[in-house]
């Protein structure tokens, strides 16, 4: 028997979960892990299986899935086809899909690049962002960047996913909810090409839905867009005033 003293919440949590799956699923799926760590995470990794197989469906009953995707791409970036073979283009790709753009034949240079895995080698990822956990924490094996390590395909790994800075005018982010789920990849981003004394010009891109109108959708991108920067601004002048001292 535990004491409740013995339990901080991280781990009550851990506790009540595991035995809660014991009594609903088998048993295999709860007595191989060798912790409770070893079984949540199992069982994400079932999660994010059969997620994997649901997209994969998706996408295939999606007509002209590729052509959607390049139209969608051009029209972020307001550029003729014509005009296409004089960008270079890095793709960061918060998704799992990745569509066939013929890269060759309409641009300059594409490259793709599915920081949580992709459907193609059935290694994505859900995580939570790791600003403010320690590698000791309990939560820490459920980060985006621990899991990147250990479960995301080498070969998806791409080295300098990111332009040098003197290389890259423009930044455009879409279909992002611009949440603090991903503050860590948006700071270094933001730190890398130092977007606040350099001439790097960002762009919020949207798509009415659900019958809101575009003034509406401008106003929320602007104030997500106005919050992400204001978190960003502050953790610069924290740090200034750290490396200052007092």
């Amino acid at each position: 028997m535990y004491a409740k003293d013995d339990f901080n919440d991280e781990t009550y949590v851990v506790y009540f979960l595991k035995y809660f799956f014991q009594e609903v699923y088998p048993e295999n799926r709860w007595k191989e892990p060798h912790s409770n760590i070893d079984f949540l995470l199992s069982e994400l990794k079932i999660l994010e299986n059969n997620f994997c197989s649901y997209l994969k469906e998706a996408v295939k009953k999606t007509q002209n899935y590729n052509g959607k995707s390049f139209k969608l791409l051009r029209s972020i970036l307001g550029v003729k086809d014509d005009n296409l073979k004089n960008l270079t283009i890095r793709l960061l790709s918060f998704n799992y899909t990745t569509p066939n753009f013929n890269h060759n034949k309409y641009f300059g240079e594409l490259i793709i690049s599915n920081i949580h895995g992709t459907l193609n080698t059935n290694d994505i990822i859900f995580g939570i962002d790791q600003t403010g956990i320690q590698p000791t924490d309990i939560s820490y094996p459920f980060t985006k960047t621990y899991r990147q390590l250990t479960d995301i395909n080498l070969s998806n790994k791409q080295k300098n996913i990111l332009p040098k800075p003197q290389s890259i005018n423009n930044i455009y982010f879409y279909g992002h909810s611009l949440s603090s789920l991903d503050y860590s990849y948006f700071q270094s981003i933001f730190d890398y090409y130092d977007i606040y004394s350099s001439n790097v010009r960002l762009f919020f891109c949207y798509k009415t839905f659900d019958n809101k109108t575009n003034l509406q959708l401008q106003k929320e991108i602007a104030n997500l867009a106005i919050k992400l920067l204001t978190s960003y601004s502050n953790s610069i002048e924290n740090l200034e005033h750290r490396c200052q001292g007092p």
